[in-house]
């Protein structure tokens, strides 16, 4: 490995530090249960690769909500996020 390769290397992994550190404080500024939902919906996407109602399956099956509760909590998190 180049030393140009190993300052890109720790470049990549200190915006992933960044990143990460920003979506920390923004999730604990949530209220608890979108916190809950955010770190559940964050841990499925981790896991399961495929399309979205896969996804949807089993966020809600994880935490025991309905279809309907999921998209508003998708909305609030959204907007509350962003």
């Amino acid at each position: 490995m180049t030393v140009n390769q190993l300052v890109n290397y720790l470049d990549r992994e200190e915006i992933a530090a960044a990143r990460e550190r920003r979506m920390r404080r923004r999730l604990r500024k949530l209220p608890p249960k979108l916190r809950k939902f955010c770190l559940a919906l964050k841990r499925v996407m981790v896991d399961e690769k495929g399309p979205e109602i896969y996804i949807r399956k089993k966020v809600c099956s994880a935490l025991k909500i309905s279809g309907r509760t999921y998209i508003r909590y998708c909305e609030f998190c959204q907007k509350e996020l962003s």
